[in-house]
């Protein structure tokens, strides 16, 4: 025959767990707050630093190659055919800074395109933040709570059952 009687070991393992998981809660919420933070960190990083830095480059490749443009137009400037020059570096100078020039354009281009698919994986997380957020705000505490509720009742459960008071 089964007894009907609760059959509780230990009120105070209980109160390890509500403590543990108090302070799960609190290392999550801490862990969640770092998690934005660096979110936060990267949304800045792709959408604005990238995007200045490389507008920036490409301000100065653009000063650039037009100053070694003109460098080249004086250089092949002469008044008499017997003036004529190779100008060979100012070539070079010119070809160097149109490569430049383009690869900044490309980056930049590139930067933009991050930044576009970035904003879509940060739609998709910032879902899934505000899930583990609810998980942190709503349901750990609610277990909480709920274990805590347990513990009470069964510490007077058994400051009945042993009137002497030893709760184990």
């Amino acid at each position: 025959m089964l007894s009907q009687d609760a059959q509780v070991m230990s009120v105070q393992r209980l109160q390890e767990l509500h403590a543990q998981l108090v302070r799960y809660r609190e290392d999550m919420n801490r862990e969640l707050d770092n998690l934005k933070l660096e979110l936060q960190r990267l949304d800045q990083w792709i959408g604005s630093s990238v995007p200045q830095y490389w507008m920036s480059e490409l301000r100065v490749a653009k000063r650039q190659l037009s100053e070694f443009k003109d460098a080249l137009s004086r250089c092949q400037s002469y008044v008499r055919e017997d003036e004529r020059r190779p100008c060979t570096e100012e070539k070079k100078r010119v070809e160097k800074a149109t490569r430049r020039m383009r690869l900044c354009e490309d980056k930049l281009h590139r930067a933009k395109a991050a930044h576009q698919a970035w904003e879509q994986e940060r739609a998709k997380s910032r879902t899934k933040v505000h899930r583990l957020e609810s998980m942190i705000e709503s349901d750990l505490l609610v277990a909480a709570a709920d274990l805590q509720t347990d513990i009470d009742a069964l510490g007077k459960y058994t400051a009945l059952k042993n009137p002497g008071g030893s709760t184990t």
